[in-house]
């Protein structure tokens, strides 16, 4: 008999914490499927009773059961010949004794009477081997008072039974398993109902519920039900922490679920350097040195081997040196690097197309507010020269006749057709050519007109 563990309970956030404080693992350190320490074997005559009793926390799993005329033994001690007939009744042993904490039941009644392996006139014997499996288990009172158990540990068997006798486990009180990030959980189920859904062949394809299983952090949920194979791999996580509701009661046959913890955990980057994990394989390294890479291969739950530290010497030239390797840094941070570096070239380039349309805008404003430029002086002043000279006469004659008065009308024309003229005109013996192009059809026969007066004079 082992001594019951006993688990620390936290009240105030409806989480209990199987922080087990029992003298020896409250996981079983033999593994039913791979044990190499086979249990002993017992030989129960037909007319006696198998009994078996396993601690509070512990269920009985048989392991092997026969029954027959195996050979000659304290039950038959006389062989007359009938020796070697047997038959297998592990599924019915499963379904009279495993997956409970204990089991007192006759021959007679675990066998059923259709099984004759060998003649009826000889009496038979049953040959069995079992051993108590340690479960996840609370009081009675505690799973009841409180909302969610977590189970933290890399392995362990949650247990029918237990669900129907205190609560734990059940829709109200779920387990919640819990491993090391990084690491996933493999769910194993120990169906001992198959005997039952064998017998009764119109049940087989109906499916009997056995548990609700979650995992919050994808979003999946999946029901568990029962069949005619009597272990079988059920369900595999993403994350590392998945809820179980137990449903199944004992009238359906009991059941355990081994929960394990598959795969290698986490590590922590070394200081100085840097580290990158692709499944199974993990890569690391140091700032100072991002040539050199180091990889781990994960076995089983283990990294083979161990990250080395780095040195602290020259990391700052480390850092200036290796700045632009982003792609040492890991797949998220040099995408992210990279981005910034593209928004920061992209602001840059769209800033100076701004500076560029604003000025090219102001540029047309300008031309807009104030066209021709230094054109527009010499149109203007065109008009100013025909209002302030004289009409051109109709004939030759008044022009002659306007040239017989006094000096003083040329001289006042000359001065009007200076003040009109840009300051770089030339004297008024001859009209600049560019001058006369800009001016207009009559202000050239105006001026013409004028000078010629002043010539004949």
């Amino acid at each position: 008999m082992s001594p019951q563990c006993v688990p620390s309970a936290d009240m105030s956030t409806s989480l209990v914490s199987l922080a087990l404080t029992c003298p020896r693992p409250c996981v079983p350190s033999v593994d039913m499927s791979t044990s190499l320490v086979s249990p002993a074997l017992q030989e129960v005559c037909e007319r006696e009773a198998f009994k078996a009793e396993c601690a509070d926390d512990e269920v009985v799993v048989v392991r092997r059961a026969r029954y027959g005329r195996m050979k000659e033994s304290r039950c038959i001690t006389t062989a007359y010949g009938v020796i070697g007939c047997s038959v297998d009744v592990l599924f019915d042993l499963d379904d009279a004794c495993s997956g409970r904490p204990a089991c007192d039941a006759k021959v007679a009644s675990l066998i059923p009477e259709s099984v004759q392996p060998c003649p009826s006139d000889f009496r038979s014997y049953l040959e069995v081997a079992y051993e108590c499996v340690q479960v996840a288990n609370l009081a009675r009172n505690q799973c009841r008072q409180v909302g969610l158990l977590e189970l933290r540990g890399t392995s362990g068997y949650l247990s029918s039974s237990v669900a129907e006798r205190t609560s734990c486990g059940s829709l109200d009180s779920p387990w919640l398993i819990s491993v090391l990030p990084g690491q996933t959980i493999k769910l194993t189920l120990l169906d001992f109902g198959v005997a039952r859904r064998r017998a009764a062949v119109e049940q087989m394809n109906v499916c009997t519920v056995y548990a609700i299983i979650n995992e919050e952090a994808v979003k999946m949920s999946e029901t568990l039900c029962g069949g005619i194979t009597r272990r079988k791999l059920v369900y595999t996580s993403v994350s590392s922490s998945v809820t179980v509701r137990i449903v199944g009661k004992g009238k359906n046959g009991h059941f355990l679920l081994r929960y394990e913890a598959t795969g290698c955990p986490n590590l922590p980057a070394p200081r100085h350097g840097w580290l990158q994990r692709m499944g199974d394989k993990l890569l690391y390294g140091c700032n100072d040195s991002l040539s050199q890479r180091h990889s781990l291969t994960c076995e089983g739950t283990v990294w083979s081997g161990s990250i080395k530290n780095c040195s602290t010497v020259s990391t700052v030239g480390a850092h200036v040196s290796g700045s632009w390797n982003v792609f040492a840094l890991g797949h998220g941070m040099s995408v992210l690097i990279i981005v910034c570096i593209a928004l920061s070239v992209g602001t840059i380039i769209l800033m100076i197309g701004l500076v560029y349309l604003k000025r090219t805008r102001s540029r047309r404003e300008a031309m807009m507010a104030h066209p021709g430029g230094a054109e527009a002086t010499y149109q203007t002043a065109a008009p100013m020269l025909h209002e302030t000279t004289t009409k051109p006469p109709a004939e030759p004659a008044d022009q002659y006749q306007s040239a017989t008065s006094s000096e003083n009308d040329y001289y006042r024309t000359w001065q009007l057709q200076r003040h009109a003229l840009p300051r770089t005109a030339a004297p008024p013996r001859g009209i600049p050519p560019s001058y006369s192009d800009q001016l207009g059809a009559s202000g050239r026969g105006s001026l013409r007109g004028t000078y010629l007066r002043e010539s004949e004079v």
